[in-house]
Parts: structure tokens; sequence; C-alpha cells
């Protein structure tokens, strides 16, 4: 089961200088913020059987890992852990505010169970435009030739919350 808690996500504001702990402000920032996790935030199977030893994909402290996003201008999450592919767009209200978070789930560059991966794949963030970030997600052949077929493409405002 994954869990950040609320020590790990205090320790990230603290050492990237999210927050001023003179006075407990957070500076004002116009950087593009990416937090990247091992676990989803969101379920990404249709349905499972409650079981205490199964293996589950969703942290357990989901919500309080979008509010601290939320608090600190993340415009990006990026996840992994089950090898498939998904991309989430999604309003979560924080302190009366929505906030709209960005989530990609990765799928896998090198996986050999492709019922889980589909196919192997890796995503390319393209910074170049200064008002947006367009992710590209390619997919990579598994017989060695070097084809690029893109998979699904999508664009995030640069600006932050967004």
């Amino acid at each position: 089961m994954g869990y950040v808690g609320s020590e790990q996500l205090e320790f990230v504001e603290k050492e990237m200088g999210w927050i001023d702990e003179r006075n407990n402000e957070r500076p004002e920032s116009h950087a593009f913020r990416i937090l990247v996790l091992h676990h989803h935030l969101y379920p990404i199977e249709w349905s499972l059987e409650p079981a205490s030893d199964y293996p589950y994909s969703t942290c357990l402290d989901a919500v309080q890992i979008m509010h601290f996003a939320a608090r600190n201008s993340i415009n990006l999450i990026i996840h992994g852990h089950k090898h498939q592919f998904e991309f989430v767009r999604m309003t979560r209200w924080t302190d009366n505010t929505p906030y709209f978070h960005n989530i990609l789930g990765m799928g896998s560059s090198s996986s050999t169970d492709m019922a889980i991966s589909k196919s192997n794949c890796l995503a390319v963030l393209d910074f170049n435009d200064m008002a947006q970030l367009k992710i590209k997600l390619l997919e990579l052949s598994t017989d060695g030739i070097q084809q690029q077929k893109e998979l699904f493409s999508c664009d995030i405002p640069l600006s932050i919350g967004i």
C-alpha cells in the first residue's frame, strides 16, 4: 500500500523553500512544479474485492497529497506503480477554491507483461511553448525498431493552478 504522510510532505515544503518557516507564508512562484510519486492518487482498476493481503495501488493519503499539491501550486503530478498509462484532469476544492489537478499515470518502458501495460511507452514533456506544456506519449517498439507512434497528447497551461 502507498502512503506518503504529513512528515514527508512538510519536509518537501521546507526543503524546496515553498514555505517560509518564520512567518508560515508561501513565497510567490511562477515555476512549473511537478510532483513525482510511486503510487496512484485515484483508482485505476475497475473494481477490487477487499482483501487484507492485496497490494492496493492507490495512496492511502491521496486526498492529503492532493491538498498539498493545491497549497503548493503543483501543476503536474506523475506516478507509476501499475505500468498503466492514464491521464486525468480533475478539480478538487481546497480552502473554498477550485484547484485543477493534472495527473499523469505513466506506463512502462520495459514491461514484458503487455496485459498490464498494453504497450511500452515513454512520455515527452515539451516546455518549448511559453504558454503551455505539451505532453506526448510515444509507443516503444518491442522489435527494436525506433518508431515513434504517438499514443496520446495533451496540453497543460503553464499558469499556476490551471
